[in-house]
């Protein structure tokens, strides 16, 4: 009854799309937000085509450079971490509480 109360008191898992976006921030591809570094010029028919997930942020400067900020990697491994070991935590009392359940079950001999 306890690990019951506990779960439905805990916060809501995090969604199939969230889990999606922090694997795309940790593990994706930074290929295009570099290769917008090489490109002289640059269209907006250019940008709807490339996967730019990862970056928090382009600046471009007085003097014509650019520098391109991505999302931190580590704290989407982290976070994908952490929702791993919660899902392992709740299997984990759920399986000890069924297994409880029928030891007492079997101690109670109910079906003799």
């Amino acid at each position: 009854m306890r690990l019951i109360a506990r779960l439905k008191n805990r916060k809501k898992d995090e969604s199939p799309d969230v889990i999606s976006g922090y694997e795309r921030l940790a593990f994706g591809c930074s290929a295009d937000a570099i290769g917008i570094l090489f490109e002289k010029d640059v269209t907006r028919e250019m940008l709807q085509e490339m996967d730019l997930f990862n970056v928090s942020e382009f600046k471009k400067a007085a003097n014509g450079a650019v520098e391109v900020r991505f999302f931190d990697r580590q704290k989407a491994l982290d976070r994908l971490w952490e929702c791993a070991a919660e899902k392992n935590e709740d299997a984990a009392g759920l399986y000890e509480a069924i297994s409880r359940a029928s030891r007492g079950l079997e101690d109670d001999d109910v079906f003799s």
